[in-house]
Protein backbone atom coordinates (compact mmCIF):
# COMPACT_ATOMS: atom_id res chain seq x y z
CA UNK A 1 0.00 0.00 0.00
CA UNK A 2 2.89 2.33 0.76
CA UNK A 3 4.24 1.79 -2.73
CA UNK A 4 0.93 2.82 -4.25
CA UNK A 5 0.42 6.03 -2.27
CA UNK A 6 3.98 7.21 -1.60
CA UNK A 7 6.76 5.67 -3.68
CA UNK A 8 5.11 5.81 -7.12
CA UNK A 9 3.79 9.39 -6.72
CA UNK A 10 7.17 10.59 -5.45
CA UNK A 11 8.86 8.98 -8.48
CA UNK A 12 6.36 10.78 -10.73
CA UNK A 13 7.58 14.14 -9.41
CA UNK A 14 11.05 13.47 -10.84
CA UNK A 15 9.83 13.22 -14.45
CA UNK A 16 10.42 16.32 -16.60
CA UNK A 17 6.73 16.54 -17.56
CA UNK A 18 4.74 19.13 -15.57
CA UNK A 19 1.59 17.03 -15.87
CA UNK A 20 3.26 13.99 -14.28
CA UNK A 21 4.79 16.15 -11.55
CA UNK A 22 1.39 17.65 -10.74
CA UNK A 23 -0.21 14.21 -10.71
CA UNK A 24 2.52 12.94 -8.38
CA UNK A 25 2.03 15.79 -5.91
CA UNK A 26 -1.75 15.33 -5.90
CA UNK A 27 -1.40 11.57 -5.33
CA UNK A 28 1.02 12.10 -2.44
CA UNK A 29 -1.46 14.44 -0.74
CA UNK A 30 -4.32 11.99 -1.35
CA UNK A 31 -2.18 9.25 0.17
CA UNK A 32 -1.60 11.38 3.27
CA UNK A 33 -5.31 12.00 3.87
CA UNK A 34 -6.05 8.61 5.48
CA UNK A 35 -3.12 9.10 7.85
CA UNK A 36 -4.39 12.55 8.82
CA UNK A 37 -7.91 11.22 9.41
CA UNK A 38 -6.62 8.34 11.55
CA UNK A 39 -4.44 10.73 13.54
CA UNK A 40 -7.42 13.01 14.22
CA UNK A 41 -9.49 10.01 15.28
CA UNK A 42 -6.72 8.88 17.65
CA UNK A 43 -6.79 12.28 19.33
CA UNK A 44 -10.59 12.39 19.58
CA UNK A 45 -11.02 8.85 20.87
CA UNK A 46 -8.02 9.20 23.18
CA UNK A 47 -9.62 12.25 24.78
CA UNK A 48 -12.98 10.47 25.06
CA UNK A 49 -11.31 7.39 26.54
CA UNK A 50 -9.37 9.49 29.02
CA UNK A 51 -12.50 11.20 30.27
CA UNK A 52 -14.37 7.88 30.54
CA UNK A 53 -11.47 6.21 32.34
CA UNK A 54 -11.92 8.72 35.15
CA UNK A 55 -15.49 7.51 35.58
CA UNK A 56 -14.43 3.85 35.96
CA UNK A 57 -11.53 4.32 38.38
CA UNK A 58 -8.76 4.54 35.76
CA UNK A 59 -9.49 1.37 33.79
CA UNK A 60 -8.09 1.84 30.27
CA UNK A 61 -6.33 5.10 31.15
CA UNK A 62 -2.99 3.96 29.72
CA UNK A 63 -4.49 3.05 26.33
CA UNK A 64 -6.42 6.32 26.14
CA UNK A 65 -3.34 8.33 27.07
CA UNK A 66 -1.27 6.47 24.48
CA UNK A 67 -3.84 7.27 21.77
CA UNK A 68 -3.96 10.91 22.79
CA UNK A 69 -0.19 11.42 23.03
CA UNK A 70 0.45 9.35 19.91
CA UNK A 71 -2.08 11.30 17.87
CA UNK A 72 -0.75 14.66 19.01
CA UNK A 73 2.84 13.64 18.29
CA UNK A 74 1.90 12.38 14.82
CA UNK A 75 0.54 15.85 14.08
CA UNK A 76 3.49 17.71 15.65
CA UNK A 77 6.55 15.71 14.59
CA UNK A 78 6.26 16.15 10.78
CA UNK A 79 5.87 19.91 11.19
CA UNK A 80 8.89 20.11 13.47
CA UNK A 81 10.94 18.01 11.06
CA UNK A 82 9.90 20.28 8.20
CA UNK A 83 10.99 23.37 10.15
CA UNK A 84 14.32 21.78 11.05
CA UNK A 85 14.86 20.78 7.40
CA UNK A 86 14.10 24.31 6.19
CA UNK A 87 16.44 25.80 8.78
CA UNK A 88 19.23 23.41 7.71
CA UNK A 89 18.70 24.24 4.03
CA UNK A 90 18.86 27.98 4.75
CA UNK A 91 21.98 27.52 6.86
CA UNK A 92 23.71 25.39 4.24
CA UNK A 93 22.73 27.80 1.43
CA UNK A 94 24.21 30.78 3.29
CA UNK A 95 27.62 29.11 3.79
Amino acid sequence: MVVLFWIIPIILTFFPSYELQTLGVILVWLGALPALVLTALAIVFGAIGLSRSRQVDGTGRASALLGLVGGISLFAVPGLLALISIALMITIASI
